[in-house]
């Protein structure tokens, strides 16, 4: 019998001002020993994994795959042609891909520490604690070792929920209990980071530098503080921070997001958008290419953006979430842009009941009433928006406890149609569609847009005031992604702001 002995630590990050900054503090150590077989075995998970959309096609992967009189498993010819499909964009990461060793233990690293801290889920309040939570399990499998961590459980987890994500849904789609492969995506990105997709595409893993993942994990108070706010802000959304670590390896950190481009199979262009022009020219892709390309502020030029009446709502958004990261010292963090042209029978106005419920998914997780440790209303019982900059918050408000409101998954049925809908513009909200991934798509009167703000980890350091001045000799101009946070950001909004139908 194969047997691996697995050791789990629970631990949080020193505060500031330690001697070991950001140093593990082991809190418990204990080994246990299972059989491996009987994780891999399809009975070993009990929650039925539920029907996912798979780009174009529907299928479902709750359905264990059959055993043949060999006791192999063999899975239904519908599931077999599903993975001999070509997919644009992306390859699969089967067994002789680089990667594979790579994401076979990210898959079991997220499994194991799911079944030995079912208590880290989503919480009504989350405290101190909860932000500097660190699980940590070593596990031994086929003669090789690693370590697996997750940073703040709890807190990723109460995003999670926020944003309708169950978390079956979330375990079963970023660590399927079967073989359904992981996604490398390919596209013209040269940010020397790996990317790979979850099996239905709607997660995405994105390896990150140490000190950018240390510095997300400092301001994850702030993150969750602005989408309290601004419920339906356009910054993307992260679900989840994991690190690995092979002998004699560079620990390798991930973030988890959300696709922006979720779903993706009819999406027929793709902008990153900065707001500047040098060195943002991206050549179109060739007619039958696989690859994805991704093209940029100089290939937008010529472009509108038309999210008719939701026009004013997107630039009073794409403000209130540029001021945000420039009050966190961030810039060089882009705009991703999908576009898709829609059918005829989606440009039929709604019928009323359609109306009435996407006001209620659009008021639905976050509430009125939320208030913070210190008492201070965020918003009143009549649902007025008290504005103050994230910057100007005293640090007690955070000090202890972040309360976060109770609610039934599903959609939330208004009081009133007309006092819901200007309440939740009071509130920064806007009336979203009836399709997942919600939060980032616009629909226009020609074009769905898939809309959100990615990579803004970069702060204004000394790396990059030296850059700036490298570029301005590199480009012969100042319009070059590299400037202070106020300058990139006034750049950033009023580029989209001339785009803008």
């Amino acid at each position: 019998m194969e047997t691996s002995a697995k050791k789990y630590e629970h631990y949080h990050f020193k505060k500031r001002g330690s001697s070991k900054a950001m140093s593990p503090s082991p809190l418990k150590t204990y080994t246990v020993h299972f059989n491996l077989n009987s994780l891999r075995s399809s009975n070993s998970v009990s929650p039925s994994l539920p029907t996912v959309s798979l780009g174009s096609l529907n299928t479902s992967i709750d359905q264990a795959p059959r055993k043949n009189k060999n006791g192999k498993k063999r899975h239904s010819g519908w599931y077999r042609l599903q993975r001999k499909l070509p997919r644009k964009g992306v390859v699969a990461i089967e067994n002789s891909h680089p990667h594979h060793q790579l994401v076979s233990c990210v898959r079991q690293g997220i499994r194991e520490l799911n079944r030995k801290f079912p208590a880290f889920g989503p919480k009504v309040e989350l405290n101190n604690l909860d932000f500097t939570e660190v699980l940590k399990t070593e596990i031994q499998s086929n003669k090789k070792i690693f370590e697996f961590e997750s940073y703040s459980p709890s807190v990723f987890a109460t995003i999670r929920q926020a944003i309708d994500i169950t978390e079956n849904e979330f375990l079963n789609s970023v660590a399927p209990v079967d073989d359904h492969p992981y996604y490398e995506f390919i596209s013209n990105s040269k940010s020397g980071q790996d990317f790979f997709l979850s099996n239905n595409m709607q997660f995405m893993f994105k390896s990150n530098r140490q000190r950018d993942v240390k510095f997300f994990i400092s301001i994850l108070r702030n993150y969750l503080q602005h989408f309290i706010s601004y419920p339906h802000s356009l910054l993307v959304k992260y679900v989840g921070c994991y690190a690995i670590k092979f002998p004699g390896k560079p620990k390798k950190y991930f973030l988890v997001m959300q696709s922006i481009f979720y779903p993706s199979d009819r999406i027929e262009e793709r902008f990153d958008i900065k707001g500047c022009t040098a060195g943002r020219y991206q050549k179109p892709n060739a007619e039958g290419s696989q690859i994805i390309i991704v093209l940029k502020d100089q290939n937008f030029l010529t472009e509108v953006l038309d999210f008719g009446d939701q026009n004013q709502w997107f630039l009073q958004q794409i403000q209130a979430d540029s001021e945000f990261l420039c009050g966190l010292n961030c810039m060089d963090y882009s705009l991703l842009i999908g576009r898709q042209r829609k059918h005829t029978d989606e440009k039929v106005t709604e019928h009323v009941a359609t109306i009435v419920e996407r006001i209620g998914k659009s008021i639905s997780p976050i509430r009125k009433g939320m208030l913070t440790s210190n008492g201070d209303a965020l918003y009143n019982s009549k649902g007025d928006y008290t504005n103050r900059a994230l910057n100007d918050l005293k640090e007690s408000t955070f000090q202890d406890i972040i309360t976060l409101p109770e609610y039934k998954p599903g959609v939330m049925f208004p009081r009133s149609l007309t006092d819901g809908v200007e309440n939740f513009h009071k509130e920064h909200r806007r009336l979203l569609p009836k399709s997942k991934n919600a939060l980032h798509i616009l629909d226009g009167e020609e074009y769905r847009y898939f809309v959100g703000v990615v990579d803004f980890l970069t702060r204004f350091d000394w790396r990059q005031k030296t850059a700036q001045y490298w570029k301005i000799v590199k480009y012969s101009c100042g319009d070059h992604s590299t400037k202070s946070p106020k300058v990139y950001s006034r750049r950033f909004i009023n580029f989209l702001r001339d785009h803008v139908r």
